[in-house]
């Protein structure tokens, strides 16, 4: 792989640095993930601040991976989490799945049927977030893997408060994390429904920076953020 300068002064700094301090940085570790990957991790990330000597700092960002991939160059990140599917698009782990399913407003006509079919899906109208953001992507993968085709979008916004306000209007159904299901329930009157079909999880990998692959702090921050996405249905 080839170095344009910065990155490669970078480079060297982090492996001057892991040298000199193998074990115990006392730095900042900056992670970047998608906003719902940190709904458990508010409890592990204070005893960690608590009891660790570097300070993890958990970055919400929803950035395409290939804009993560150079925050990770510039060094403006240690390592970044993100949802894909299928072949990733840069040099990545997978280190766990999201499940997905299909939700709809409890009096949707589709809450009537037994085994909804992705036929059934590709007749029904989507609600869905704009083409912009990168779980877009993933989720269209998935319902194009499930057999829905075509997705007829009849809504498409960055707002989640709108979706789930369309979503409340019986304006159609959405594609979206299956752990929402309780929240999703309580606060907009959603259901999900029992797609016949094999619906894809989403995948939740991992990339960090060159010079940080080989430092034994933030392999243990990142065993702890493992860990703790584990607990999540």
């Amino acid at each position: 792989m080839l170095f344009r300068s910065p990155e490669l002064l970078l480079h060297l700094r982090d492996f001057m640095h892991n040298v000199a301090q193998p074990g115990e940085h006392g730095d900042i570790i900056r992670i970047a993930m998608h906003p719902f990957m940190m709904r458990n991790l508010g409890q592990p990330l204070l005893m960690w601040n608590d009891t660790q000597s570097s300070e993890l700092q958990l970055v919400s960002q929803d950035r395409p991976c290939t804009e993560l991939y150079q925050a990770l160059n510039s060094g403006e990140l240690d390592a970044a989490l993100f949802y894909a599917l299928g072949e990733p698009e840069i040099p990545s782990e997978l280190i766990a799945y999201e499940r997905l399913g299909i939700f709809v407003q409890a009096q949707h006509p589709l809450t009537r049927v037994e085994h909804i079919t992705p036929e059934m899906l590709g007749r029904t109208p989507s609600v869905s977030l704009s083409r912009d953001k990168p779980l877009r992507k993933v989720i269209d993968a998935a319902l194009l893997a499930a057999g829905v085709h075509p997705v007829r979008h009849a809504v498409e916004t960055a707002e989640f408060g709108l979706i789930l306000s369309s979503l409340h209007r019986g304006m159609g159904f959405t594609c979206m994390f299956h752990a929402s299901r309780e929240e999703v329930m309580q606060t907009a009157g959603l259901v999900e429904i029992d797609f016949a079909a094999e619906l894809p999880a989403a995948e939740i990998r991992c990339a960090v920076r060159r010079g940080q692959r080989g430092n034994p702090v933030v392999r243990r921050a990142l065993k702890m953020i493992t860990e703790n996405l584990a607990l999540r249905d």
